[in-house]
């Protein structure tokens, strides 16, 4: 919260509640993407457990984090 984004901006509460919707939309779309590719690219499963979320941590964890939970 602070040592990150250095957020002051808004309440410890509401930042909780926004966290765990962008962690719950994490889990989902980190399931949901592993079996994705594991099924359509015959994958083994770690490897496409690592492929997803690295892209799933870059592209959706990260910004929404900075652009809504933390506003920075």
């Amino acid at each position: 919260r602070y040592w990150v984004f250095r957020s002051l901006k808004s309440h410890p509460f509401k930042q909780a509640i926004r966290y765990l919707l962008v962690v719950a939309g994490s889990v989902f779309l980190n399931s949901a993407g592993t079996y994705l590719v594991t099924e359509n690219f015959h994958l083994q499963y770690l490897i496409s457990k690592t492929i997803v979320g690295i892209i799933v941590g870059f592209t959706y964890s990260y910004h929404l984090s900075k652009r809504f939970v933390f506003y920075v």
